[in-house]
């Protein structure tokens, strides 16, 4: 009688498992990609363990003996398939060691399990030696094992009824408890919290870039030796200890635009790849596999942004479904070579996610969300189960980057006290492998001021991490208008360090009022030009209408003067709103004298890229808002004095736009006329109040727009313009020719074009123009010892 037939053993080895019976090889239950030749060579190799496979014995099993090919190619491409399939490095193997002139050897520690389907003509597997069972399983051994049972003398009769059992029951029982007490004592030493103070770090600066081509991200190795990191140029690669640096080149179709490179913490298939995201202005994001040697970034996907990759590189997370609130409503993970996609969570209409990072083993993803509905707006540092279930919070707060170490400690980057982006700290907190909750208070790690740190990754053992750390200067220039199509050279007017808006000019066009952080908050102040005597106008601290905000931040890139010179209007809200600027949640329009004095409240507005007034003989203030269906703008008019008025028009915007504050628009001097476009759009609409009346200004030769204003005669625009290396800033006039005032080198980061993109604020008698230039440091480091 024939025995019955056993399925084949599953062979696992590192994070794999070769299926014989399915023809499937796996990693984290995921199949990958690999064709059906590869596999049968793999699945020998794999067979026979530590063993000389010959090229010989390849070829019989491939084609047979009487089948005449050209198998030494055919032998070599297989094995390169396997080897890119496993992340080997054919120069230090893990998986398949080459034995030249002679064959193959596989060298990985496998283990077996029972497959689950019955034997198919695969040959029979090597005798190997059973798996061993994991800590985990251990734990869970431990946790569920039963009650002591009292043996009796009538047991011990019953059971062991001779001398020598009664020995050998002695001797287990004894292995037995001390496996358990061992087990116990490593659980408990595995999640006993180990104190952090600030320790003496080591550090070592890996990139020295201007700001005229700051950092946009990196990764480091996971041995250690490189780095590979992104700037306005491109992405490059760069031995640590020698500096040698070889870049890498730019897709055929990226090339020509200004690329935004951020590059996912965590090298893919083993130290072989990167996984970066590319942002282009007025595009939505894609994510590519970039070779570390040779070649040329392969697109993976589209719409989406890698936010993490796993240790063992197989495995990439990334959030795409852009939210009405500005991030991302889904969190995705996908092989390192874009495969087999699988969604993960998803949020609801008012909730976005905004990054993710896998823990050590590759179970549990930790992830940024932002809830925001009225007049609530929340942050929350979270992780949960591949598997879903509970959330575990780890901090109900904004933080910059984060990256979770291999000794189990989140490590990530949150602001200090003061402006968002101001100054930043590391923090650490040691979480639970398997809930995620965090098993002790966060620790402090550093105390930096002026700059702050994303970008995190860290080497394969979590001694070192890498990360860019960055500062923001925004200053405050001013040039005279050397009549039509040319300015003198702009002289720096404020010297603060810091950020400094341009919000407007005084009516008589000698000072001009801005916006800046002194002395622990935000406020307006108004400076001579020529001068350097600061005069303080206006805070929120000062209102004498308290509502149940409480102390807010001032938003001075949208305030405007009254028309008729008596009042500074300007927009205030809490600090996280006021930062994120979105649409959905209510901020104040405010006014405070001129002359200065008390700021008072105007109202209450959804307002939509800030607010504007037009000169006097005119008397219009007009506000925007968002639609609540998100496919129109609506233009209010509103008094300084009354508050809201009558609506003066709509504009149809598209409501599947990637930003909150999509659209930027103003006012003309003669209230006559709405200029808007979309950012990073190509065309500039012109919409005419009188009989609402829309048409198109196309600008010849330019397209990439970022900020608008108008000029004092109402004949013309000055407009900010993206460039493949900076922003220009344009006279543009009414019949769309365009002419360059100003050029500022530098990235103008995604996330941050508004605040980045120059503007020129021409003064009322247009003899002057005040330019807000951003400059953003940044630059990649290396720390030990935390």
């Amino acid at each position: 009688m024939a025995s019955p037939a056993h399925p084949p053993p599953v062979i696992c080895f590192g994070p794999f498992e070769l299926d014989a019976a399915s023809g499937e090889l796996r990693k984290a239950d995921i199949p990958l990609k690999i064709h059906p030749q590869p596999f049968r060579v793999l699945l020998l190799l794999a067979e026979r363990p530590r063993r000389v496979v010959t090229r010989d014995e390849i070829q019989r099993c491939l084609w047979g003996e009487n089948t005449f090919v050209d198998y030494e190619r055919g032998i070599n491409s297989c094995v390169n398939q396997i080897r890119a399939v496993l992340g080997d490095d054919p120069e230090r193997p893990r998986f398949i060691e080459t034995l030249p002139r002679r064959g193959y050897r596989f060298i990985a520690p496998v283990t077996t399990k029972i497959g689950l389907e019955p034997a198919s003509n695969h040959g029979s597997a090597a005798s190997i030696a059973a798996p061993q069972p994991s800590q985990s399983e251990m734990a869970s051994f431990v946790r569920s094992a039963p009650a002591l049972h009292v043996v009796t003398d009538q047991d011990a009769a019953t059971h062991f009824p001779n001398s020598t059992q009664k020995q050998v029951l002695g001797v287990a029982g004894s292995l037995a408890l001390l496996l358990i007490v061992g087990a116990a004592w490593w659980l408990i030493r595995r999640h006993a919290p180990t104190p952090l103070s600030l320790p003496d770090l080591k550090q070592l600066q890996l990139t020295a870039n201007s700001s005229e081509n700051a950092i946009t991200g990196g990764a480091i190795s996971p041995d250690g030796k490189y780095l590979a990191y992104a700037d306005t140029t491109g992405i490059h690669i760069k031995l640590i200890k020698t500096g040698d640096t070889h870049d890498v080149p730019q897709p055929e179709s990226l090339k020509g635009l200004q690329v935004s490179w951020s590059i996912a913490p965590n090298w893919a298939l083993e130290g072989a790849r990167i996984i970066a995201t590319a942002s282009v202005p007025g595009r939505a994001p894609s994510i590519w596999s970039v070779p570390v040697i040779g070649g040329a970034p392969r697109k993976i996907r589209d719409d989406a942004t890698a936010t993490g990759v796993t240790r063992d590189g197989s495995l990439v997370a990334f959030t795409t479904r852009a939210s009405e609130i500005g991030g991302d409503r889904e969190i995705w993970m996908v092989t390192s070579d874009g495969e087999n996609a699988q969604k993960l969570y998803e949020s609801d209409d008012n909730t976005d996610f905004m990054g993710a990072e896998w823990s050590p083993d590759g179970q549990r993803l930790a992830y940024l969300w932002h809830h925001e509905v009225a007049k609530t707006v929340q942050f929350s540092l979270d992780n949960r189960d591949l598997r879903g279930g509970l959330e575990a919070r780890v901090l109900p707060a904004w933080v910059w980057d984060w990256n979770w170490s291999p000794d189990g400690r989140l490590i990530y980057s949150l602001d200090d006290p003061g402006p968002i982006g101001e100054s930043c700290s590391f923090w650490g907190v040691r979480l639970d492998a398997r809930s995620g909750k965090a098993l002790e208070a966060p620790q402090r790690l550093t105390r930096w001021a002026g700059v702050c740190m994303d970008s995190l990754s860290m080497t394969e053992d979590g001694r070192k991490l890498a990360f860019r750390k960055w500062s923001w200067q925004g200053d405050v220039y001013v040039a005279d208008m050397e009549g039509s199509r040319h300015i003198s050279t702009p002289q720096r007017l404020t010297l603060n360090e810091g950020r400094s808006y341009p919000a407007a000019w005084t009516p008589d066009s000698k000072a001009v009022v801005f916006g800046a952080y002194r002395d622990g908050q935000w406020g307006l102040f108004k400076q001579v030009v020529g001068t350097e005597k600061v005069e303080f106008l206006a805070t929120v601290a000062d209102s004498k209408h308290l509502t149940d905000y409480g102390l807010d931040d001032i938003w001075s890139a949208g305030a405007c003067v009254s028309p008729d010179g008596a009042w500074i209007l300007f927009l205030s809200a809490p600090p996280e709103i006021a930062s994120y600027a979105s649409t959905l949640t209510p901020t104040r329009v405010m006014r405070a004298p001129m002359a200065g004095g008390a700021t008072e409240l105007v109202m209450t507005a959804q307002t939509y890229e800030g607010l504007a007034c037009a000169r006097s003989p005119a008397k219009l203030c007009a506000v925007g808002e968002e639609s609540s269906d998100r496919k129109q703008m609506v233009f209010t008019a509103f008094d300084p004095l009354k508050g809201r008025g009558r609506e003066i028009a709509r504009f149809d915007t598209d409501p599947v736009a990637r930003y909150p504050n999509d659209y930027l628009w103003n006012l003309s001097p003669d209230g006559a006329t709405i200029a808007i476009f979309q950012r990073s759009g190509p065309a500039i609409h012109l919409l005419s109040l009188k009989n609402h009346a829309s048409r198109v200004l196309a600008v010849k030769g330019w397209n990439n727009f970022q900020t608008l204003n108008w000029e004092a005669d109402g004949k013309a625009l000055i407009v900010a313009s993206a460039t493949g290396d900076g922003a220009a800033l344009l006279e543009v006039d009414l019949q769309g020719k365009a002419y360059v005032l100003w050029e500022q080198r530098g990235d103008l980061e995604p996330n941050n074009a508004v605040l980045s993109a120059p503007w020129g604020l021409p003064s009322p008698d247009g003899r002057h123009l005040a330019i807000y230039a951003a400059h953003l440091s940044g630059n990649m480091w290396m720390m030990e010892n935390f």
